[in-house]
């Protein structure tokens, strides 16, 4: 892919600098990927533009949990799993032109610009596999819950708000865990009859 200086690569809200300092306070320390107050703020300028030009977009939550054990983590173990999930992540997400950000502990998202709600579907079941593969091999029980709300042709007029879009995905998400995870549940919305 050839870059020329005529069309600058778009920050999506970003400062060109911070983004090449990862000690930048708008990226988690412990995983290098945005922080929830910059994912949050990458997000509505994304949703902003996307509203605007009509260009989809697409809203990845995930979280991860014990499987039914409610004994906390070890430190260690915790760190196994959030490194895990992080490198997972940008394995299947970063090439789609993804941007991932670390919003707690344990949960995460996964912005997409894509046309394909098959592919980002895909992509993201090929990394619920790849992570409940993990668990097994790490030894450290684990489940995903994913959920994935979408802004498109087909949701338009749907989401006025991008709390909207952003509670879509987090109720997909939830649906997923309430499924008894290790699944992925894609949210759509009524239209008005």
């Amino acid at each position: 892919v050839c870059m020329s200086i005529e069309t600058p690569t778009p920050t999506l809200g970003l400062d060109s600098l911070d983004t090449l300092m990862l000690d930048s306070p708008k990226f988690d320390q412990d995983t290098g990927l945005l922080n929830a107050s910059t994912f949050e703020q990458v997000l509505a300028n994304s949703f902003e533009h996307a509203s605007g030009s009509g260009e989809p977009l697409t809203l990845v939550r995930i979280s991860f949990d014990r499987a039914e054990n409610d004994i906390p983590r070890r430190p260690l173990e915790l760190r196994k799993l959030v490194s895990g999930v992080t490198a997972i992540l940008r394995k299947h997400f970063i090439d789609s032109g993804g941007v991932i950000g670390r919003l707690d502990t344990e949960s995460f998202a996964v912005l997409v610009p894509s046309h394909s709600r098959v592919v980002v579907t895909r992509t993201a079941d090929a990394f619920r596999n790849e992570f409940e593969q993990a668990c097994l091999e790490w030894e450290v029980p684990g489940r995903t819950h994913v959920g994935i709300a979408y802004l498109d042709h087909t949701t338009q007029g749907i989401y006025q708000r991008v709390e909207q879009l952003s509670t879509a995905a987090a109720r997909a998400m939830k649906a997923s865990a309430s499924n008894g995870g290790n699944c992925i549940k894609v949210f759509t919305p009524k239209k008005a009859a």
